[in-house]
């Protein structure tokens, strides 16, 4: 193989493509099973009342194929908020995870609670999250101790649901009982905070330590841990994990405060890859963002303590895009959506920015109106996005008036008066996302999308 990476794809065997196709012509028939029965019914229709109403053959297959193969469409949040709570949590969110209309999030009040968006997400209107859509999954015994991460095992809210917290304790809960179905010690206590986790699949979390311990943990045999393994010692950390690609969910990249990012390969339990970055910032955040037509290899987006976004290509690491906010300030989470060429970012100046990759003339930050965004250039030759005041600006020309136009759109926001934390997609009516925040100010946010433009015919 070229690269590391390209170890972390799946060269099936011959029994293992026997099963694929095996599924592929079982959907074949599910598909048109269910395009006849539409069809049927569409006959049956115009039978009983005589008019022409009935759908073809081809207009019920379109439909069919249509429902099957749709696409989420990706959030476009605006400035606005569609619904809120400034008291989610007090002293701050700590946690957050999404799995369709449900929202959990944990804070430093040693709560855990479930919010239902779904009403929120029908209405047009502005308001707030309901106290009775939010339900207290539980309270952390041990008050010195607070929930670090949330983590569902799918996207189905029904799936195993994963805390973990600053000693080092991995709770496993189930919605449906409202009950916790296990609590796992890891390392036997040695591990410290557990500070990240992703799902390897729906029965098994790889969770990420603040000593740098990564164990896998297996839902059907909860009791411990049944892999370790370690980044080394002087690399800080772990901060955040996350699964570099969909087609290879086995591929996992975890990132330290010391700038460490390693790539291991979950099928051989083995680190591929791994690299630090140029003077050792903090990674607060990553996300799997595309890499466009110059690479094969998935890209990786990093948040760093050096207030910018750099992406990465996992293959060989290489920096191939920066953003850069215009203000001073860190940047603490981040989210992607769509097909990975929309990247939003939150951070200690209390403001969400809008990257696009694929249109970096598109970049934006979110105000809320009478507040405008911010100028965006994009520097081809350094492959560099920067928020800036005017079209023609760099990032080393920023003054104190930049400072102050930032600080006005402070200002006028209403939602988050400090820094953001937690950045998450909910899927609302039509599978469409909308983008939701959490603030270290305890306030949950959920952004109204902007209309949807049709081109012109």
């Amino acid at each position: 193989p070229d690269t590391p990476w390209h170890m972390c794809q799946w060269h099936p065997t011959p029994r293992e493509m026997k099963r694929v196709l095996w599924q592929f012509k079982q959907h074949k028939r599910n598909v048109a099973a269910s395009a006849k029965s539409k069809l049927r019914r569409g006959l049956n229709l115009k039978a009983v009342s005589g008019a022409d109403s009935g759908p073809s053959l081809a207009q019920g297959l379109s439909a069919v194929v249509s429902a099957a193969a749709k696409v989420r469409q990706p959030a476009r949040p605006t400035g606005v908020p569609l619904a809120s709570c400034i008291t989610a949590h007090d002293g701050g969110v700590t946690a957050m995870t999404t799995a369709k209309q449900w929202i959990v999030t944990a804070g430093r009040d040693n709560l855990v609670r479930l919010w239902d968006a779904a009403d929120v997400l029908k209405t047009p209107s502005s308001h707030l999250l309901h106290p009775q859509t939010v339900k207290t999954l539980f309270s952390q015994d041990d008050l010195s101790s607070y929930v670090l991460f949330a983590q569902f095992a799918a996207e189905d809210p029904h799936s195993p649901l994963a805390f973990g917290d600053s000693h080092g304790r991995m709770r496993l809960f189930d919605i449906g009982a409202s009950a916790a179905v296990a609590t796992v010690k890891l390392d036997e206590g040695r591990c410290g905070g557990l500070s990240s986790c992703v799902p390897l699949d729906p029965k098994v979390f790889i969770v990420g330590s603040h000593r740098g311990g990564i164990y896998a943990v297996d839902t059907r045999t909860p009791s411990r841990e049944v892999w370790l393994s370690h980044v080394p010692r002087n690399r800080g950390p772990i901060s955040t994990m996350l699964t570099v690609s969909s087609d290879a969910p086995f591929g996992i990249a975890c990132g330290t405060l010391r700038g460490y990012i390693g790539l291991f390969d979950m099928r051989f339990r083995a680190q591929m890859a791994s690299t630090s970055l140029p003077q050792s910032p903090a990674i607060y955040d990553m996300a799997s963002v595309s890499s466009g037509p110059e690479s094969s290899a998935p890209s990786i987006a990093v948040a760093t303590s050096h207030f910018d976004v750099v992406r990465l290509n996992a293959g060989t690491f290489q920096e191939t895009m920066a953003f850069k906010p215009a203000a001073m300030n860190s940047v603490r989470c981040l989210c992607a959506t769509g097909k990975g060429d929309t990247l939003f970012s939150g951070g200690t100046d209390g403001m969400l920015r809008t990257w696009n990759l694929a249109r970096p003339e598109g970049s934006k930050t979110l105000a809320p109106p009478p507040a405008r965004s911010l100028g965006y250039n994009f520097s081809r030759g350094a492959m560099t996005i920067a928020e800036v005041q005017g079209g023609g600006a760099t990032s080393a020309t920023l003054a104190a008036s930049q400072t102050a136009a930032i600080n006005t759109i402070v200002g006028q926001a209403s939602n988050h008066k400090d820094s953001i934390v937690k950045l998450a997609c909910v899927t609302g009516p039509g599978g469409q996302h909308f983008l939701v925040s959490g603030g270290r100010d305890g306030a949950l946010t959920v952004w109204r999308n902007a209309p949807v433009v049709q081109a012109a015919a």
